[in-house]
């Protein structure tokens, strides 16, 4: 029945994506503008408490210990996990008439961090674990503003398609000076996601928080021991994502006079 209801939930992600793309593609049609820009971001992930993994134990140098989310002493204290990443695609923008609303079509790679850091009874003995995935990514979005392309200044709403190509794991421990890296087998993570997606964009500044469904890790995986490896992790990731959109259209060249002579240059040589 659970495997029925996951599958269920992830039909309708992927038909309402579906959707997205069945509205941008007919507004084409409606269009004053169309233009393709280049983004470029920072995506930076914070999670607070994961649960205890009750099942993972450490090899330290005093003898097998158990993992606990948060060292003793700060077992009253919230203990965040910062990630850090970088994405580049291209944005393909259709602009509607009167420059109040427009659709967003792209692809992206991304290279997502995110990290869980587990301690033992004694504090001199933990182990940090770092995750990074390399993903395609798809957005669909709909940007609506006062004056979306002449000021490029707009919010936006819309979703996402993530295919992640792979997910290495590092393991790092205080003493030993050398980490310990692995490329996790596919079983391990989900190679498809949909994210929900919202932000603003003013000038060439860019904004976007991105919501992934279902996280990156496959939380249901059991291994042959019988052990639900990442079960304790959030069944949800959240990226905060900051960067720039570089419009190639009039509007770059209009507001830059050394990206105008380039212009004239190259088109009237």
């Amino acid at each position: 029945m659970k495997n029925i209801e996951i599958r269920f939930f992830k039909m309708k992600k992927n038909i309402f994506f579906i959707l997205l793309l069945c509205i941008s593609y007919t507004s084409i049609a409606q269009s004053e503008y169309r233009y393709l820009s280049l983004k470029i971001s920072s995506s930076h992930n914070i999670d607070a408490n994961f649960s205890d993994p009750s099942y993972l134990f450490l090899q330290t140098p005093v003898g097998q210990m158990p993992l606990l989310q948060k060292a003793v002493e700060y077992q009253n204290k919230t203990h965040f996990h910062y990630g850090i990443g970088i994405s580049a695609g291209l944005l393909y923008h259709i602009d509607l008439k009167k420059d109040k609303l427009g659709f967003v079509l792209g692809v992206e790679y991304a290279t997502n961090g995110w990290q869980a850091k587990y301690f033992t009874d004694n504090p001199s003995y933990w182990v940090l674990y770092q995750y990074r995935s390399n993903t395609i990514k798809f957005p669909v979005f709909l940007k609506f503003g006062k004056d979306v392309y002449r000021n490029q200044g707009y919010g936006f709403i819309g979703a996402q398609f993530n295919y992640n190509l792979s997910v290495t794991e590092t393991q790092s421990v205080p003493w030993e000076n050398k980490v310990f890296i692995h490329k996790l087998e596919t079983f391990h993570f989900n190679q498809s996601t949909i994210s929900g997606i919202v932000g603003f964009n003013f000038n060439v500044f860019n904004f976007e928080l991105e919501y992934i469904l279902g996280g990156v890790l496959n939380t249901s995986y059991i291994n042959t021991d019988n052990f639900s490896l990442y079960d304790h992790f959030p069944k949800h990731n959240l990226f905060i994502k900051a960067g720039f959109v570089f419009p190639f259209s009039r509007w770059l060249f209009m507001r830059s006079w050394p990206a105008e002579k380039f212009r004239r240059r190259v088109l009237f040589k």
